[in-house]
């Protein structure tokens, strides 16, 4: 039987998280979402655009046969629980070829019913797990993507530990910030207050631009402008990995 390659994602369960998922659908990707057991899941997004959501368990391959999202709900907190999805994926002819960690990052996670905890443990754990499912699939595993936040106190802490990570055994990850940009690869260089929105390589060969602003998402339609910049660096990382 061929194995379903599907994309990881967390923070999925908000609005924001939603619409990744339409952007990922839109490619004919699968996704693997994944949420906090105390996230209020209102997927008014994804129904409204007919897109076919399971929240039943187990994990497999059979299930996206007939789904184009695979809910599940735990502690990111807990790696056990991290471990579990990589493992019952793996399991249950199931390549998860992408990561894309979006529920660190403070501008998406207010538009969640959940409160946002900028907790550096959650991610640690979730590169942690994807590190080691990708030393083992170094052929299906393509990239972890991490949407950065310099308002999240442990960001710097955070980003300094992917740099460690990608140089040591160049794993493959890739850094979006909308206000910073940090080099992960190479040299580590700190950070540089831009204006502007950039995607980041790792290890690192140009910065491109993805979007320009001089002002704080405050309002509605900057809120839209971050939505879009952000679905348009995913779509960048994945045309670049296939």
């Amino acid at each position: 039987m061929a194995k379903e390659k599907v994309c990881l994602l967390t923070g999925a369960a908000g609005v924001i998280g939603q619409r990744v998922i339409l952007n990922l659908n839109a490619q004919k990707m699968k996704v693997l979402a994944l949420g906090e057991p105390d996230d209020i899941f209102e997927p008014s997004v994804l129904k409204t655009n007919h897109i076919r959501i399971n929240t039943s368990l187990p994990i497999s391959s059979k299930s996206f046969q007939k789904h184009d999202v695979q809910f599940c709900f735990g502690d990111l907190s807990d790696i056990s629980f991290l471990a579990s999805i990589f493992s019952q994926a793996s399991a249950n002819d199931i390549e998860i070829e992408y990561v894309i960690h979006l529920s660190a990052n403070q501008e998406i996670q207010k538009t969640s019913p959940k409160a946002y905890h900028p907790l550096f443990g959650d991610t640690v754990n979730l590169l942690e797990v994807a590190r080691a499912y990708w030393q083992s699939n170094k052929d299906a595993f393509k990239c972890f993507f991490f949407a950065s936040d310099s308002n999240n106190s442990v960001n710097d802490k955070i980003l300094k530990l992917m740099q460690q990570v990608s140089d040591k055994e160049n794993f493959p990850i890739e850094v979006y910030n909308p206000d910073e940009v940090k080099t992960i690869g190479g040299n580590y260089k700190g950070k540089t207050k831009l204006s502007s929105l950039y995607r980041i390589v790792s290890p690192v060969a140009t910065l491109k631009k993805v979007f320009s602003t001089n002002k704080a998402y405050t309002s509605e339609n900057d809120e839209k402008k971050y939505i879009n910049a952000l679905l348009s660096a995913i779509t960048q990382m994945l045309k670049k990995h296939i």
